[in-house]
């Protein structure tokens, strides 16, 4: 019997020895043990992943440390049957496990902790592109058994960008909040947590290029799961060009594909972008369109070369359509690093990769930290104009994130085309509705809702006085006193020597709000919407009729988004919008234009009436 026992153990010995892969060495090799494990793919990802690559290599978690983590083991596959792999490696002799837990690919600064059932990895932030699929390592899988039998699940989902066209692909940019970098596992429930120090960009890299045609390419981008507020995506050609684009609300599923709504490679070639931002002249508001570093002079737009002084600059307040929830508002998903450079008078700025729409107000500060002059930096996506009647309208609202289309299902999209709001002759915007606005305060599309801006509360002036009392929405009445704002909070004639700036007839050029080489129309300008010749048409929202614009000529879109009064939101039957003229009887009064779907009309105001801007260019 005995002899039997010997020869058995013999066999046993013979069949470990032609076990091949990567060895787990310790001090007490007489203890070692091969380990086999089996592991199946439950489901691939719409058909990619759905089989072992040879040699692919899993971190199998077994024997415990001192730390309470379990021994971080590298297994490569000894043999693949599509879905089917045997992985096997020589380990240090341990107790039966209780479970089995794997995460695939291989890492070797994967760690397991058994208390918390927790694996902390890293998401790759460059993918290789690999034609009608994804590489398999990009696929990252998760298995836990009490047995030797893992059935790995799927951790990911895809973002898939299918192009028809004509370009050579060469490189591809996703960017998102916290796509890519360290993250912890579920090791229960396969959910992705992704850290603190987690990045927003994945870089799809090209061995070689990818050739467009009428029949879509699909490029598969692997992203963790999650709800993004905004996706961004940028395709580089070999001959330079470019197309950015990007979708609203992304819903990313683990183990499910998720199309992108772009779908024709239209080319734009990258304009040069100037870091200076005053190389033209001085404005009080600068536009900015893509991401970088930047700077303008503190110069004030008076025609005389003023130069503002301060002590230091901050942030006063920041707004944008982007964040989806008040936790995502944060000024640095705008602009950071704002610093003031007192020798040469300048303030810079950077931009970030992840390029949000929105606006922000940054102001030069004295020494006791009140306002002394404050810049609006908008960011928005290229302006362009749209010539009515010989007047170059520009293609949006003052402060709006793009061209309203009333026919996008992206609440977003549409609640973010509305712009900010003005007083006549001021200079600074109100970081007030953000959309469509009914009177309770609520948006359009989503009871309950306000908007989400963010107010630096370090600044002494910042709350000094309000527009009036916003009882709806206190966030709205938190309205700083931003210097050089001529005609602001004047309700009788008996303040005009508190405000000289009153009584022009016109919106005084240094408090022109719009950026360089654009103004606040003229009556005889807005007159050319209803000038000969030119042919108005309305559109609505089938789904809110509330969402509505006049369209002039086919091509010029101005969203009838109301207006505030006494500080309260009025419904948008209509959109008002100041023009640079000034009622020649009252001197607290400006020219509005009531634009509707019906007709364009206009009428005074009270200058503490609260509109919208349409510059036109000079």
């Amino acid at each position: 019997m005995k002899k039997v026992l010997f020869i058995a153990c013999l066999a046993l010995l013979a069949t470990a020895c032609e076990k091949k892969g990567p060895e787990y060495k310790n001090k007490d090799d007489d203890k070692s043990v091969v380990l086999d494990l089996k592991g199946t793919i439950a489901s691939g990802v719409d058909g990619l992943g759905a089989s072992w690559a040879e040699g692919a290599q899993i971190s199998a978690f077994v024997g415990y440390s001192t730390d309470a983590h379990q021994l971080n083991v590298q297994f490569a596959a000894s043999s693949v049957d599509g879905a089917t792999a045997s992985f096997a490696t020589k380990i240090k002799k341990v107790e039966e496990q209780t479970s089995y837990v794997a995460i695939y690919p291989y890492s070797k600064n994967a760690k397991y902790d058994s208390v918390q059932d927790t694996i902390g990895f890293s998401l790759p932030a460059t993918q290789t592109y690999v034609a009608g699929g994804v590489v398999p390592e990009a696929l990252p899988m998760l298995a836990k058994s009490s047995t030797t039998e893992l059935s790995f699940q799927q951790l990911c989902g895809v973002f898939r960008i299918a192009l028809t066209g004509e370009a050579k692909v060469n490189s591809i940019e996703v960017e998102a909040l916290k796509i890519a970098g360290p993250c912890t596992v579920n090791a229960g429930s396969g959910a992705i947590s992704m850290k603190s120090t987690a990045t927003d960009k994945i870089t799809l890299s090209f061995s070689e290029t990818a050739t467009l045609s009428d029949t879509p390419t699909a490029f598969n981008v692997v992203v963790p799961p999650g709800i993004y507020s905004a996706v961004y995506y940028t395709i580089f050609a070999e001959d330079g060009t470019q197309m950015a684009a990007y979708d609203e609300d992304v819903v990313i599923t683990k183990g499910s594909v998720t199309n992108a709504k772009t779908t024709v490679y239209s080319s734009e070639t990258p304009e040069e972008v100037n870091p200076d931002l005053t190389a033209d002249g001085f404005a009080n508001c600068y536009m900015v369109t893509a991401p970088g570093e930047y700077f303008f002079k503190c110069g004030i737009p008076d025609g005389n070369g003023t130069i503002a002084k301060g002590a230091s600059v901050k942030w006063v307040w920041a707004i944008s359509g982007a964040w989806a929830t008040k936790e995502e508002a944060s000024v640095d998903k705008l602009v950071k690093d704002i610093t003031y450079d007192s020798t040469k008078d300048e303030i810079h700025f950077t931009v970030p990769e992840n390029y949000t729409f929105g606006n922000v107000l940054i102001a030069l500060l004295d020494a006791d930290t009140k306002i002394s002059y404050g810049w609006h930096i908008w960011l928005t996506n290229k302006v362009n104009t749209v010539n009515i009647g010989g007047v170059e309208f520009m293609d949006r609202n003052l402060g709006a994130g793009g061209v309203l289309n009333v026919n996008d299902a992206d609440a977003n999209a549409i609640n973010n085309s509305v712009g900010l709001n003005y007083q006549w002759g001021r200079k600074d915007a109100h970081p007030g509705a953000l959309g469509f606005v009914k009177a309770d305060e609520t948006t359009a599309f989503a009871e309950g809702s306000t908007p989400y801006s963010v107010i630096n509360t370090g600044i002494a002036n910042v709350d000094t006085w309000k527009m009036a009392a916003y009882d709806l929405n206190p966030d709205l009445s938190k309205l700083m006193n931003a210097a050089q704002n001529p005609c602001t909070l004047v309700s009788s004639a008996a303040n005009e020597a508190i405000f000289p700036a009153c009584g022009l007839n016109q919106w005084p050029a240094e408090a022109d709000p719009c950026p360089f080489g654009y103004h606040v129309p003229s009556r005889e300008q807005f007159n050319k919407l209803t000038g000969e010749g030119v042919e108005a048409t309305s559109a609505k929202n089938e789904e809110n009729n509330l969402i509505a614009a006049a369209i002039f000529n086919g091509s010029l879109v101005i969203p009838v988004c109301g207006y505030r009064n006494s500080s309260k939101a009025k419904a948008p039957i209509d959109g008002r919008y100041w023009s640079q003229d000034h009622e020649s009887t009252n001197k607290l009064h400006g020219y509005w234009y009531q634009i509707s779907t019906a007709k364009v009309s206009s009428q005074t105001a009270n200058e503490i009436h609260s509109a919208y801007v349409r510059c036109v260019k000079n």
